[in-house]
């Protein structure tokens, strides 16, 4: 019993010792806490945040022995300072959710925040007092040791065997729980850095540009590769940009209504998709499909966005867009009635003609059009759906109908054609030609031959008499009266008419096929060639006096020279002359009338083949030569035709332009041919002139001012 109090005494005395102990060491550790503090806050302010981490770490230990919370928020406070500062958002995160947990515990407890700095002993003086303190510490912490040893000798000889077993069983169960907690945690570790690495793989492989935003700022906070390479900014640059640095100015700003609409969206769990007109570092602009989204990323809310190059597929886009509103217009403004059906039988496209003709008939089907307002009977209304069937059935329609339109009867051409895609019939598209006025002059047709060349025979005997009184007076003086010679200008069209004539006439013989778009080209070519003959006898007086309106076009002079050639060629290549043709590409254009300068290199054309016939007489066998060649040189459009004939004498050359001054026997020329080109020339504003050596060569170069883009 006595023993038994001994021990109790010695116990209750250690216990009593112990804890004055730990009330003064805990005194101590908190006011060394707070030296540490104050020194860590120092080094941060000046900078140096490496250097004041080890003692706000030390510091942490400490407070949190002691569980100090006012020493914890200061601390936690300066590291998630420091962390951010460094780039360490992670770590800086974990400390300011550590701040929020410890400041709500404050408030719980009501405890009093901060300390007075005044009385915090500098860290210096602070280790010196506890070098003093804990010599005298040491002492007293000896004698309570030894008595702790020796209480503790005497209580496990008691108590050793009793819990001897007990303990091992709790050691045992304590240390097999750790184990399996330690693996779990290392499983644990290795699943999140494997997640870890599989986003960051999955981030910097992925095809599309990816965007990690502050959701407030919308500054960047991290970008993948495809980013950098994309917006062609390195991983830096683009963390020191927001969302309207990499925007067109036609995007809405980051701070408009819409913007926070969208984050407002976004926070409700919608997925935002837009196309975005994006700047690259170099200025271009180009396009992108965004898909938008907030999620937590390390524990925070980040606006996340991936974006996907779409320029390619925009630009598609807009073209196809210009191409349908390019097709609308030129449907629209075809000068035929014109009209387009979708594959419902709904009319889509239709031609102003074809509007002023038959009235608005946009979206309305076949059943829906306005036959009652032309008188348009059943039968050819049933012709008419036929027609349309057809087409829908892949068919070609070609034929002709006639209605009553303001009480006069009108002729049409019908064509309607498929629309196909891949094969399917889609659509349709419809033309009316009013061929009234060809049906009118189909017969005139027939009588125009006889009466053109009666009126071209009794025109030149006219001119011819004329000429004949005036050129005993002054071949100068009375050019523009004198048409004598002409009949060679204009044999040309007076052929073709015949010709043309002629192959209509075979052809209703033969009974073929007549479309009137043929009849219609045939017309206009015969109205075209007799305006051309009107001009030739008009144009007699070029070289004199100023001449009469006339239209003035671009002009492809090689497309003149080929036409030119096409008429003489096979005229010369029969008489054995041959052509070295050499035609520039890309030659510019120049402002003329299409038909004088072709008219011009007909005529040197055709003085070029006499001059050959001439010199080559009686020589078979030698080259008979042609060379014609177009070029640019400077600003001006050069037109070269040189013949290896008989050469013009140099007394010569000075006269050739003059009317009725020829070198050629009576029954070959008149001398009109070269001065009416001259005429011509003159009126184009272009330059002539003759390189000859008789009996070698001559060369004549026509040199035109070239347009200007």
């Amino acid at each position: 019993m006595h023993a038994g109090k001994v021990i109790r005494s010695i116990v209750l005395f250690l216990l009593v010792s112990f804890l004055c102990v730990d009330f003064v060491l805990s005194e101590e550790n908190s006011s060394f806490a707070d030296s540490l503090i104050i020194f860590g806050r120092s080094q941060f302010e000046q900078g140096r945040s490496t250097q004041a981490l080890s003692p706000l770490l030390k510091a942490e230990r400490i407070a949190k022995e002691t569980n100090n919370l006012n020493q914890l928020k200061q601390i936690y406070t300066l590291l998630g300072l420091i962390y951010e500062d460094e780039g360490e958002f992670r770590e800086a995160s974990e400390y300011y959710k550590k701040l929020s947990s410890i400041s709500e515990k404050i408030a719980q407890h009501k405890i009093e925040a901060g300390y007075d700095a005044d009385n915090v002993i500098p860290l210096k003086e602070y280790y010196e007092r506890l070098k003093v303190k804990r010599k005298n510490d040491l002492i007293l912490f000896s004698i309570i040791l030894l008595s702790l040893i020796i209480t503790a000798i005497v209580f496990f000889i008691f108590q050793s065997r009793r819990k001897k077993h007990q303990i091992g069983s709790i050691i045992d169960n304590q240390t097999k729980d750790l184990e399996k907690k330690n693996v779990e945690l290392k499983n644990e570790i290795q699943k999140r850095l494997r997640e870890e690495e599989k986003f960051k793989t999955l981030f910097n492989t992925s095809t599309q540009s990816i965007f990690i935003h502050d959701i407030k700022t919308l500054q960047i906070v991290d970008v993948n590769d495809c980013a950098c390479e994309t917006y062609g900014c390195t991983r830096e640059e683009l963390l020191s940009m927001r969302i309207d640095d990499l925007s067109s100015s036609s995007m809405i700003s980051p701070h408009s209504q819409q913007t926070k609409d969208f984050i407002k969206r976004m926070k409700e769990g919608e997925i935002i998709n837009v196309e975005w007109e994006a700047l690259r570092a170099d200025g271009t602009l180009f396009w992108q499909d965004i898909h938008a989204k907030i999620d937590l990323i390390d524990g925070q809310e980040r606006l996340l966005i991936f974006a996907r190059n779409i320029d390619e597929k925009k630009k598609f886009q807009n073209e196809l867009e210009k191409s349908k509103k390019l097709l609308q217009t030129i449907i629209l403004n075809l000068p035929l009635a014109c009209y387009a059906c979708d594959i419902d039988g709904q009319i889509i496209l239709q031609s102003q003609v074809s509007i002023d003709r038959w009235g608005n008939m946009i979206g309305k089907s076949f059943d829906d059009l306005p036959f009652d307002n032309f008188a348009v009977n059943n039968t050819l209304k049933q012709k008419w759906k036929m027609w349309w069937e057809s087409a829908y059935n892949g068919q070609k329609i070609n034929d002709e109908y006639s209605i009553q339109i303001d009480g006069v009867k009108k002729y049409f051409n019908t064509r309607i054609i498929p629309l196909k895609e891949k094969g399917y019939t889609i659509g349709i598209l419809g033309m009316d030609i009013d061929i009234t006025d060809l049906k009118k002059n189909e017969m005139k047709l027939m009588n125009l031959k006889d009466d053109l060349q009666d009126m071209v025979d009794d025109e030149v005997k006219k001119r011819k008499i004329q000429q004949e009184l005036l050129v005993q007076k002054s071949k100068l003086e009375s050019l523009g009266q004198l048409a004598a010679g002409i009949a060679h200008e204009i044999n040309q069209p007076i052929g073709l008419i015949s010709l043309g004539i002629d192959n209509i006439n075979e052809r209703m013989k033969s009974n073929q096929e007549i479309s009137h778009e043929y009849l219609r080209e045939k017309i206009n070519k015969f109205f075209t060639y007799i305006e051309r003959i009107r001009q030739i006898i008009d144009h007699i007086g070029t070289f004199s006096r100023d001449q009469k309106d006339i239209t003035y076009d671009e002009i492809d002079v090689n497309t003149v020279v080929t036409e030119a050639l096409s008429m003489i060629r096979t005229q010369c290549e029969n008489q054995g002359i041959n052509f070295n043709i050499s035609l520039a590409e890309q030659l510019p254009f120049i402002l003329g009338n299409k038909f004088k300068l072709e008219q011009v290199i007909l005529n040197l054309l055709s003085n070029a083949r006499d001059a050959i016939e001439q010199k080559f007489v009686n020589e078979v066998n030698e080259k008979k030569l042609i060379s014609i060649s177009t070029y640019p040189k400077d600003k001006n459009v050069i037109i070269k035709i040189t013949d290896n004939g008989i050469g013009i004498p140099k007394k010569d050359i000075e006269h050739i332009f003059e009317p009725f001054y020829t070198t050629k026997e009576p029954d070959k020329g008149t001398g009109l041919g070269l001065s009416v080109s001259y005429g011509i020339i003159e009126e184009m504003k272009a330059e002539v002139d003759v390189e000859s050596k008789p009996g070698i060569y001559t060369t004549f170069n026509l040199k035109f001012k070239a347009l200007t883009k």
